[in-house]
């Protein structure tokens, strides 16, 4: 059998399929791997089949990270980017997926379920938080609130269909017409899957599934695929002294990385805390780091996590999962979309504290919450517990089983 796994998104949505994508080979399976093309060398380092897509994705999320504190502007990049993306898919992505017998989709993938009929085989589409699914229990991905009431949330999630529908309508629906297919709305409810093609991959302890959302397959998160090992300069670091903090924000852009990693080195300074932090910041600053603070490129966190005091980031869905398996507590400082649901289980599980909204972002406030993140206790314990609840757990065997069962 044969697949096609299509990630349109940033490294937290590629890596993980990266991972589902060797576990199929291992399964006797042929698999194409669509992506932005920025990710071909990892992709082919993890010995899958690379075939570049949408182009547009990465400089829209790095423009878009850098516009938290303005969100109309970012709203409006985001639809005009979107149709962009969707409409480069829809011309790339089906001659990837001809002869596959299943289309699997992750990240903006609006194109995917319509390629996949066009093309006569089944579409399966993986969403990584529960927050992408519309329910009466919270509102849109895109909503920082973390609760509204229940018709609020129903009204927004109404909007969000028919703006999405008046957004994408003019992209998809003449391609469809050109594939001789008819026209449809609710095209992002085609997107996350219709009933029986949904799949989220989250660990129930960590992102509970409303009652409401049916029709939705349960796995437990998928690890990115990453290196067995850390490298030798932090294996020396992490032996040279106490364990340190990791502070990153993913795919994150800071406006302004000097102002960023000035407030940064003050907080774990005040704290007398050592840091681990993205070679990015440094380079993107043109600063050097003190010698208690050791600049990284990508580094494997599942093995980072565990030898670290505490983990600060942006709420990312992989990297909240690889903390909480580690046992370690962590501070969610969120920038966009699903971000603030991770943030709010985080300090709901009592394995972090309340997240930290990114533009209000300041030493002090840094220097405050991470004193609270590394000083309580009961953060720690909590934490512990948790990674005892999410031990030995593999989403992407998981998946993958299921999605050869389906075929089956």
């Amino acid at each position: 059998m044969r697949f096609t796994l299509c990630a349109i998104g940033t490294w937290g949505d590629v890596a993980p399929f990266m991972t589902l994508g060797r576990v199929l080979r291992q399964r006797g399976a042929e698999v194409a791997f669509a992506a932005p093309p920025e990710f071909a060398t990892a992709v082919v380092d993890a010995g899958l089949n690379f075939h570049p897509i949408a182009p547009t994705c990465t400089p829209l999320v790095k423009e878009v990270s850098t516009m938290t504190g303005s969100p109309l502007s970012a709203l409006g990049l985001l639809v005009r980017a979107t149709k962009v993306i969707t409409q480069e898919a829809l011309t790339e992505l089906p001659a990837i997926a001809e002869g596959s017998h299943m289309l699997v989709a992750t990240g903006i993938a609006y194109a995917a379920p319509h390629v996949a009929e066009a093309l006569g085989i089944p579409y399966r589409a993986v969403c990584v938080c529960p927050r992408w699914y519309p329910s009466r229990s919270h509102p849109p991905t895109a909503d920082a609130a973390v609760r509204r009431p229940k018709p609020v949330n129903s009204a927004a999630w109404w909007i969000n269909d028919w703006s999405t529908d008046r957004m994408l309508d003019e992209v998809v629906n003449p391609w469809r017409s050109g594939q001789s297919l008819s026209r449809v709305t609710g095209l992002y409810g085609r997107m996350i899957g219709l009933s029986g093609e949904r799949f989220l991959a989250a660990d129930e302890a960590l992102a509970p599934l409303p009652d409401d959302i049916e029709g939705t397959r349960r796995v437990s998160a998928m690890p990115s695929f990453q290196p067995d090992s850390l490298p030798r300069q932090v294996e020396d670091f992490l032996a040279s002294g106490e364990p340190p903090v990791y502070i990153g924000f993913g795919s994150m852009q800071p406006k302004d990385a000097g102002r960023l990693l000035d407030l940064v080195l003050e907080s774990a300074s005040a704290l007398n805390v050592r840091t681990i932090i993205p070679q990015i910041w440094v380079q993107a600053a043109s600063r050097s780091t003190p010698g208690a603070c050791l600049a990284v490129g990508h580094v494997p966190f599942s093995q980072l996590f565990p030898r670290l005091a505490a983990v600060v980031h942006h709420g990312g869905a992989g990297t909240t999962t690889t903390a909480a398996r580690s046992g370690v507590p962590q501070l969610v400082i969120p920038h966009v979309m699903d971000q603030y649901y991770w943030g709010h289980r985080v300090h709901e599980l009592g394995i972090g504290p309340r997240p930290l909204a990114s533009n209000r972002l300041s030493a002090r406030r840094l220097s405050a919450k991470l004193r609270e993140t590394l000083d309580s206790t009961v953060i720690a314990e909590k934490a512990r517990s948790v990674a005892g609840q999410l031990a030995g757990r593999d989403g992407a065997t998981e998946l993958a089983k299921a999605l050869c069962r389906d075929l089956s």
